[in-house]
C-alpha cells in the first residue's frame, strides 16, 4: 500500500496549469459512464448507472452528507416515537415536481405501495420489511392498502414499523424510496421510467436528453427548493467514448475512475483524487459440484492459503485479506471493520488443512482429489496471485487445482449458468448497507449462484433487520459474515482500492464507494 499512497498523495499535492478545456457553461460537469441506461424507474431499476442518475434527479424524504449524516430532503422535519416504531414526516411547503406541481405525502405513499405491489413487487421490497404488515403483504396474505404508511394530510407522512430499525432513515434516502405520482404513473401506461417524457424529477436536476448512443444530459431543476441550493447547473454523462482516463487527461471530462496502472499518468496534472478500499476478490466455490459441495474440502483449501505471502504477487492497490466485507463499508457513521475486526476464522493452518482434506476424502470414499478447475480473470495480477495459491495447495495438500485464465464476461456467464467449480471474482457493495453484501448468499436471493443454503445464516440476516440498535445489528452481521467464511462459501483473497480523479479546481462532487455512485448537486470549480 505504501507505493499506492505515494501515488495518490502526489495527485493531491502537485499543482500545475493547463488542465484542460471545459464546456461553455462552467457549472456543467462531464463524466463518462460505463453503459447505456434502459430504466429510470426508482422502485425497479437495478443498474448502477441508472441508480446514480436517479439519485441526482430525485430526492427522498431525507438525504445524507458525505460523512453519512442524515439531512432533511423533501421533508422539512421528522419525529420518531420513543419505541422507534413510528416515524412522522412533515413535507416542505415548497416541495415540488419539476413541472412545478406540488409534491405531496401521497406521492411517497404510492411509491411504497409500488414496492409491495401484488404480482410485481420491487426487487428492493425486502429492504423495507420492517414496515408494518410488509411481510404479510409480500407473502400475499394482506392487500397493499394495509401497509404501515399513511397520509393524515397532504404534507404529513407516517410510517409504522413492526420492529425498530436503526437504518430506517438511511433507507428512506435510497432510490427505491423516491416519490412517484400515481396520476403521472398511470398516464405512462407501462412506460414509466422507460422514456424521457415519463420521467418526472423532484431533485436538483432534470433529465434533459436521453440518447443511449451518445449521452444523457442532466440540467438544473428550476422548481427544486432546498436548505442548500444546488451549485452545479448540469451534468453531461457521455456513453461509448474512448478511454475515460485519456479523455480526462485531454481535458474532456471532469471526473473519472482511474485504474491503478494509469495513476502515474495523472501526476503533474493538478488532479485531485479520492480512493476507497471497496472491493473484495474472493474464490467462489460451486456447492452444487460433487467435490466442492463437501464443506471439508472447501475448508481444507481455505486453511492452506497463506495470505501474508501474497503481497509479493500483488500491486499496491491490492491488500491481502481473509475477511469478506471491505473496509469502505459503514454502519451509519461507524466503520463495519472497526466493529467486526479483520481476523479470518479459517487462518493459515496446514496441519488442520491436511486433516480436513483427509476427512473430506473419506466422506467421498476416495483417496485422491478429483480434477478441479478454477477460472480467474485474464489479467497478470490475478493470474500470478492465483498461481501462487495453486502452488501452496500443491505443496501443503498435494492437491493440484488447474487455473484457467478467462475474460471477466466469461466468469460472469459461468457464475450465472453454474458452469464452474471454482472461480475468482470481485464483490462490491451495491448500496451503503452491509446487509446488501451479505444478502447475496441468502437462500432466497436471486443472486445466490453458489447453491449455499443455511437456515441459520438466513435467520441472522432477518434478525439483523429487526434489531433496534446499530450495535446489535452489527453483532448479527458479524456472526453472519463469520458463518459465511466458516462454511467456506467464499474464500476472500484480497481487497482492491479504487481511485477517482477530479480535474484541477473541481470540487464538491460526492463519490460514494457504493456502486461508484456520484452526486453532483454541490459540484463547483474553484
Amino acid at each position: 500500500m505504501r507505493k499506492l499512497r505515494a501515488l495518490l498523495a502526489a495527485l493531491l499535492l502537485v499543482v500545475c496549469g493547463g488542465c484542460g478545456r471545459i464546456t461553455s457553461d462552467t457549472r456543467i460537469f462531464r463524466y463518462d459512464i460505463a453503459e447505456p441506461v434502459e430504466n429510470l424507474d426508482p422502485q425497479f431499476s437495478t443498474g448502477a448507472t441508472a441508480r446514480m442518475i436517479i439519485g441526482n434527479i430525485y430526492e427522498g424524504l431525507v438525504t445524507r452528507d458525505p460523512n453519512g449524516n442524515i439531512l432533511p430532503g423533501a421533508a422539512a422535519s421528522h419525529t420518531v416515537s420513543s419505541d422507534g416504531l413510528r416515524y412522522t414526516f412533515t413535507m416542505r411547503e415548497d416541495a415540488a415536481w419539476s413541472d412545478s406541481a406540488a409534491l405531496t405525502s401521497a406521492d411517497f405513499l404510492f411509491s411504497f405501495q409500488r414496492l409491495f405491489g401484488a404480482g410485481s413487487h420491487s426487487p428492493y421490497a425486502a429492504d423495507y420489511l420492517c414496515i408494518k404488515n410488509a411481510y404479510e403483504i409480500l407473502a400475499g396474505n394482506l392487500p397493499v392498502s394495509k401497509l404501515g404508511v399513511s397520509t393524515p394530510d397532504s404534507k404529513t407522512l407516517v410510517f409504522e414499523l413492526d420492529n425498530p430499525n436503526p437504518f430506517f432513515l438511511e433507507l428512506l434516502g435510497e432510490p427505491p424510496a423516491m416519490p412517484c405520482n400515481e396520476e403521472f404513473f398511470s398516464e405512462a401506461r407501462g412506460r414509466y421510467g422507460l422514456e424521457m417524457k415519463f420521467v418526472r424529477a423532484n431533485g436538483p436536476f432534470v433529465l434533459d436528453k436521453w440518447d443511449n448512443k451518445k449521452y444523457i444530459l442532466l440540467r438544473e431543476n428550476t422548481a427544486y427548493r432546498s436548505e442548500r441550493a444546488a451549485l452545479a447547473s448540469g451534468v453531461n454523462l457521455y456513453i461509448g467514448r474512448e478511454s475515460a482516463v485519456d479523455l480526462f487527461l485531454d481535458g474532456k471530462s471532469d471526473v473519472t475512475m482511474v485504474p491503478y496502472e494509469r495513476l502515474p499518468d495523472l501526476q503533474n496534472k493538478g488532479a485531485g483524487q479520492q480512493s476507497f478500499e471497496k472491493t473484495t476478490w474472493c474464490i467462489v466455490f460451486n456447492q452444487r459440484d460433487k467435490t466442492l459441495g463437501n464443506p471439508l474440502i472447501r475448508q481444507a483449501l481455505a486453511y492452506t492459503v497463506e495470505h501474508e505471502n501474497l503481497t509479493e504477487s500483488l500491486t499496491p492497490n491490492f491488500t491481502p485479506s481473509g475477511v469478506y466485507i471491505p473496509p469502505a463499508m459503514q454502519l451509519l457513521d461507524q466503520s463495519y471493520r472497526d466493529a467486526a475486526g479483520d481476523k479470518a476464522p479459517l487462518g493459515f493452518d496446514t496441519q488442520r488443512g491436511k486433516y480436513l482434506l483427509e476427512l473430506g476424502l473419506d466422506v467421498m470414499e476416495t483417496s485422491t482429489l478429483p480434477p478441479i478447475t478454477m477460472y480467474v480473470p485474464d489479467t497478470d495480477v490475478h493470474h500470478l496471485c492465483m498461481g501462487q495459491i495453486q502452488q501452496g495447495w500443491q505443496k501443503h495438500l498435494g492437491a493440484y487445482i488447474d487455473v484457467e485464465a478467462v475474460s471477466a464476461a466469461q466468469i460472469e456467464s459461468r457464475l450465472r449458468s453454474g458452469d464452474y467449480q471454482m472461480l475468482l471474482m470481485p464483490f462490491s457493495p451495491a448500496s451503503g448497507r452491509v446487509q446488501s453484501m451479505l444478502d447475496v448468499f441468502a437462500s432466497t436471493s436471486g443472486q445466490n449462484y453458489t447453491g449455499y443454503h443455511n437456515p441459520w445464516y438466513d435467520s441472522l440476516l432477518l434478525d439483523a433487520m429487526d434489531e433496534g440498535t446499530v450495535e446489535e445489528a452489527a453483532k448479527k452481521y458479524c456472526q453472519a459474515e463469520m458463518l459465511l467464511l466458516l462454511d467456506a462459501v467464499v474464500l476472500p483473497v484480497y481487497f482492491e482500492t479504487t481511485a477517482y480523479a477530479f480535474a484541477e479546481g473541481v470540487q464538491g462532487i460526492e463519490v460514494s464507494p457504493y456502486a461508484g455512485s456520484m452526486y453532483f448537486k454541490y459540484a463547483q470549480r474553484g
